[in-house]
């Protein structure tokens, strides 16, 4: 019996791309099948030691060493390349005749013989015939070993040194073969378990069972065969007989069966083709019906269309992997290309054929293919992978088997589901069609269908009833981030279902993208009514939202486009958005009826982004410098570097008319960048010609440049081109900064710090959060907003304020800086509760390059001259001001 075989073990490829878990279980496999191979033959060559006596009772007939080496050998390769199989209840088993040379081993043959034989014949078949791997055939050969030590030591053990052969004799020799097949057995078991993790012992009771049936047979006629080589050598021949006979018996069956097996196997599968509901499905029970009928771990289908439509590419196995395919790989191509042929064809990756390729890319070892031939062409191909047994391969019964199935499911792929195939287009088609005109998230009309609809009313109506509503929710991206999309996408189905009842069932209610959705009244002639139906919606939206145990407050913004001789459904729609995005900049949460003057509005402000985009790329925005004086004693501290825009038509533009559109369109961040880079720039610059005369630069850095990735290595490397120290550059930021993500800004401030860099806060006493977020911003500075200092000098309140920001400044070691000082009596006022520093028109405007040199040098001479100090400067390095922030100076 083919006991000590195993056919199996846990090293086959199960996905194209296996994970790392996967290569790390089998690689822990193989050790533990290599631990337990090394100590098998490592305890049978120590048992083997004790069977080096003579056996006393073979001697009248005993067998050479070399001839029992030689004979014996010969038949144990014969016993594994020549096996038997049997279908027993629906269960497939193989065995040998291995215990006919192992019974005359064993009477007939020295220890050493035998075992040396078995491992060489066997061991030979089983590498070459059957081309298993090491570590299979290590464990095999172990498995061979430990069953003839263990067989050997009980014969001998029962048997001592009786002779002649007598029944006892024989009786006994046939307990110890049948102890070694039962050995065998729970080997075999102990490594399969091994390989897949499972201990079931219901198998191995199955493999117990029909081992001991299947032992008594064949070792019942190497008892037989023992006793005519005992009395009758020369009748020995006699012994190929029943042998031969199996074999003969088991061909005659197993063609018999195999071909009932193919009748039984087509009829099925051209069932499973017909009565499918759906194609692919039926497809797919398909190949699970051809990898049981072929033993195989993978089957795959390759359908190939008119050109017009996608292929189809199913794939069943390995383990319960089911794939599909609509778009052909290099796996596929190679595959057609074998297929040209038109026959069906066994592939082998030992073998140095075409198709090689292919199987390594599909991670296959074996495979047999075969062509879908058409009418008038190849239309796909079958593909049954990987004999799962390594005794039975694919052979000309299976090509044929496999090339009639193609035929079959050929003809019925291109036409006997033709008219199913048509009630799938159709269904298809219309699921098709409701997906391109509707929103896949709330089932609304999409922009495709709003757009539509409204082309029909207006040629319906010529362009005299209706009305157009934006709607756009405000602050929506604040619910994503703050609940996650899943939250986001509930919340926009519900405003969907409540826009839907604000309107009447003859309106079109749309989700346009993202969180703004359309209206569109039929039948409306009057503003009001149109105002009437977003008031609804207005307060429909109110409402808050139940999500998750949460209640979300939601509000929306409106614009609104009446129909009015208008018959461009573009126009109506942009006149719409215009409405919405101007009731959001009139504070959302309202609605605005469309005026010309607005498109007038957002025109101008497309314009002005477009120049800009220019402008960026023709350099043409310059960098002016307002100089930052020490209130105590008029010393030049630092410079603010102010970005201009010189355009080709307006002249030199200031930021205010301009940073805003900027900022939503994202550009703010590039301009940023270029105020960095010429303002350091001019910085070394400056030290070439008088170093140290200007002490630092401030850059100003918008919430958008903080969300650019890499800011801190791009200030980094600026300077470094630059040759400037970290401490010459001071980054100003605003308070809008810590709106979306404090816990972020406040990290890269931190990084800022860490390079060495300065950092201010600007418009400080303006924003939300100036003192609940002072204490852990590593900030240096802090700069006084403008509107609190301009009626420093008139109004107590004011300076009671500055006072206390000064104060707050200087108890947390914060540099103190006021904008804005215009008229003298603002200086003294500023000087006298302490700040530090200022910057305004009294000491000077922005200035360019050469203007700003031009002022250091008149600055200097008036402090050289004689007389006490006015509103000039002298240059002073950052270091002799920052030093002591404590105090005004």
């Amino acid at each position: 019996m083919n006991k000590g075989v195993v056919e199996e073990m846990d090293g086959r490829v199960h996905t194209r791309s296996p994970s790392a878990s996967a290569k790390t279980r089998r690689h822990g496999v193989r050790t533990k099948v290599l631990i337990l191979s090394i100590g098998l033959l490592s305890a049978t060559a120590c048992g083997a030691f004790a069977l080096t006596g003579p056996q006393q009772w073979t001697e009248p007939t005993a067998w050479p060493w070399w001839l029992a080496v030689v004979g014996l050998a010969l038949m144990f390769a014969a016993t594994e390349i020549f096996v038997v199989h049997l279908h027993i209840r629906g269960e497939a088993h193989t065995f040998s005749l291995v215990e006919l040379p192992f019974a005359l081993g064993l009477f007939f043959a020295p220890p050493f013989a035998l075992i040396a034989a078995q491992l060489l014949g066997a061991g030979m078949a089983l590498r070459f015939h059957r081309k298993q791997g090491p570590m299979k055939l290590l464990f095999n050969i172990a498995s061979f070993a430990a069953t003839d030590v263990v067989a050997i030591g009980l014969f001998r053990l029962m048997a001592g040194h009786r002779y002649p052969l007598n029944a006892v004799v024989l009786l006994q020799g046939g307990l110890a073969l049948l102890a070694g097949a039962v050995l065998s057995v729970c080997l075999v078991f102990v490594v399969i378990s091994l390989s897949t993790g499972t201990w079931r012992l219901t198998e191995l009771r199955s493999g117990v069972r029909f081992g001991i049936v299947t032992s008594v047979f064949t070792v019942g006629l190497g008892v037989i065969a023992a006793i005519v080589v005992d009395a009758q050598p020369a009748l020995a021949w006699l012994l190929i007989v029943p042998p031969g006979g199996i074999y003969l018996a088991n061909w005659a069956y197993t063609t018999q069966r195999r071909r009932h097996e193919g009748l039984e196997f087509l009829y099925t599968s051209t069932k499973l083709l017909h009565e499918s509901s759906e194609l692919e499905s039926g497809i797919v029970e398909l190949l699970r019906h051809v990898r049981e009928t072929f033993h195989s771990e993978a089957a795959e289908l390759i359908y190939l269309p008119e050109a017009s439509d996608s292929p189809l590419c199913v794939r069943v196995g390995p383990g319960a992997l089911v794939e599909s395919f609509d778009v052909l790989d290099d796996g596929h191509h190679l595959l057609i290309e074998l297929l040209e042929t038109r026959q069906a064809a066994i592939l082998s990756s030992s073998s140095p054929v075409p198709g090689t390729d292919f199987l390594r890319r599909r991670g296959y070892d074996d495979a047999l293919i075969a062509p879908l031939v058409g009418e008038r062409r190849v239309v796909g191909g079958l593909v049954i992978a990987n004999h799962m047994s390594e005794i039975m391969r694919f052979d000309a019964n299976d090509t044929r088997l496999a090339q009639t199935l193609a035929n079959h499911a050929a003809v019925a792929l291109e036409n006997g589901r033709l008219e199913q195939s048509l009630q799938q287009l159709r269904v298809l088609e219309s699921r098709l069609t409701f997906q391109a005109t509707h929103d896949p998230l709330t089932d609304l009309a999409n922009r495709t269908l709003f757009r539509t609809h409204l082309t029909n009313a207006l040629e319906d109506h010529g362009g005299l009833q209706g009305a157009v509503l934006f709607v756009d929710l405000d602050d929506f991206k604040t619910v994503n981030d703050s609940f996650g999309h899943a939250s986001g996408d509930a919340l926009l189905i519900e405003v969907g279902i409540r826009l839907k009842n604000c309107v009447r069932p003859s309106d079109t209610v749309a989700r346009l993208g993202g969180d703004e959705f359309a209206v569109l009244l039929a039948d409306v002639t009057q503003s009001v009514q149109a105002n009437a139906a977003a008031r609804r919606i207005l307060d429909a939206l109110e409402e808050p939202v139940s999500l998750r145990d949460r209640c979300i407050q939601i509000r929306a913004s409106v614009g609104i486009a009446m129909i009015d001789t208008t018959t461009d459904p573009s126009v109506l729609m942009r006149n719409a958005d215009t409405a919405m995005y101007t009731a959001k900049a009139q504070g959302k949460g309202r609605f605005v009826t469309f005026e010309t003057a607005m498109h007038e509005s957002t025109l101008h402000r497309f314009n002005l982004r477009t120049d800009l985009e220019k402008a960026l790329r023709n350099n043409e925005l310059v960098v002016h410098y307002q100089p930052i004086v020490d209130l105590g004693s008029n010393e030049l501290v630092g410079a603010e570097a102010l970005v201009r825009w010189d355009h080709p038509a307006l002249g030199l533009v200031p930021p205010a008319r301009f940073l805003g559109v900027a900022t939503e369109s994202g550009l703010v961040a590039a301009i940023d960048m270029v105020v960095l880079d010429v303002a350091c720039a001019w910085l070394a610059r400056t030290d070439g010609l008088d170093p140290g005369c200007v002490p630092w630069v401030a850059v100003n850095m918008s919430p958008l440049s903080f969300r650019e990735a890499g800011l801190v290595d791009r200030i980094r490397e600026t300077l470094t081109a630059n040759r400037l120290a970290p401490s010459r550059l001071r980054v100003e930021i605003t308070e809008d900064l810590l709106a979306d993500d404090v816990d972020g800004a406040i990290e890269i401030l931190h990084q800022l710090q860490d390079v060495g860099v300065g950092l201010a806060l600007d418009d400080f006493g303006t924003g939300y959060s100036s003192l609940s977020h002072l204490r852990m911003l590593p900030v240096d500075a802090i700069k006084i907003a403008k509107p609190f200092v301009d009626d420093l000098d008139s109004s107590l309140e004011q300076q009671a304020f500055v006072t206390a920001i000064i104060t707050l400044g200087r108890n947390l070691r914060k540099f103190s800086i006021a904008e804005g000082i215009e008229r003298p009596e603002q200086l003294d006022v500023l000087r006298a509760i302490g700040c530090d520093a200022g910057q305004g028109f009294l000491f000077a405007r922005p200035m360019d390059e050469d203007g700003f040199t031009t002022w250091l040098h008149l600055s200097a001479k008036r402090n050289r001259a004689p007389g006490p100090s006015s509103a000039g400067v002298a240059p002073r390095t950052f270091a002799a001001v920052g030093g002591d922030r404590t105090g005004g100076g």
